[in-house]
């Protein structure tokens, strides 16, 4: 298929049967560049609505491998602060957009680029695919957009099982839980993506466009009432800086409180 635009990162193509934006990651981990490269696609496909679905997918066996660990060893606080607030707003738009999403996890998906994931309407995957929300092992924390994405998905039980231990989240817990609404064979991938895609475009154009906005409207609210609450907790995160360090040692509890001291809009009475 021909490649609509000149992206460095990005691979992107139509599929005229299904009315498909077809757009397929080069690269294995989220990196600044595909993050601006997405959000341009994104808003170019907003103003385009004879195109029905964009299926979104990678060149590699994981959907994405998320940050690049040892790049985000080398992040300031500032930086790690535009990288997550970018994550959240493509996730956000994600939610918004008059298309039906379908990502496609392949073999996995990691800490940001699941949390991308979850902006999908669908999700779909390899019958073998293992993932995790392993945030916290790398010294970060899950946008509370992406929190309470999950939890209208999962549950909350799910939810606080699959952060707090940042475990990987095997094929068949993901297919039982919601998360994940298909899987396929490796052998049988193609067939099935494009049965899915003709299936998607069988729908009545505006009515999908409106029951996915009647799906979306309770996160979003929920986005608006916490957004003050959420930058706190956030920015109380970032105060550690735990993520250029390696696991056992993170910055304690008990250190955290001195680091709040330093700073009187972290302090722990403006979290509750």
């Amino acid at each position: 298929m021909t490649n609509l635009f000149n992206y460095q990162t990005l691979q992107v193509s139509l599929q005229k049967s299904s009315k498909s934006l077809l757009i397929s990651f080069k690269e294995e981990y989220l990196n600044f560049e595909t993050l601006f490269e997405l959000e341009s696609i994104l808003t170019w496909v907003k103003a385009h609505l004879e195109i029905s679905t964009i299926f979104l997918s990678s060149h590699h066996e994981q959907f994405s491998l998320g940050v690049d660990k040892q790049h985000l060893k080398t992040f300031h606080v500032d930086q790690l602060r535009k990288y997550t607030d970018r994550v959240e707003k493509l996730v956000q738009a994600m939610i918004c957009l008059p298309q039906t999403i379908v990502i496609d996890l392949k073999e996995g998906a990691y800490d940001y680029g699941l949390e991308l994931a979850l902006g999908a309407d669908l999700r779909i995957s390899r019958t073998d695919v293992n993932i995790a929300f392993n945030h916290h092992r790398l010294g970060v924390m899950p946008s509370t957009t992406s929190i309470d994405l999950l939890k209208s998905i999962v549950g909350m039980g799910h939810v606080r099982d699959w952060i707090l231990t940042a475990d990987e989240i095997p094929g068949e817990h993901l297919a039982t839980s919601g998360l994940v609404s298909r899987r396929y064979s490796r052998q049988h991938r193609n067939e099935f993506i494009n049965e899915l895609l003709l299936n998607l475009n069988l729908g009545a154009p505006v009515q999908r466009t409106q029951t996915k906005l009647a799906m979306s409207k309770d996160v979003l609210q929920l986005y608006e009432e916490k957004r003050d609450f959420s930058h706190k907790l956030q920015e109380a995160s970032l105060q550690t800086q735990d993520w250029d360090k390696e696991v056992g040692e993170f910055i304690s509890a008990k250190d955290m409180g001195k680091i709040l001291k330093f700073d009187p809009s972290l302090k722990s009475k403006d979290l509750n």
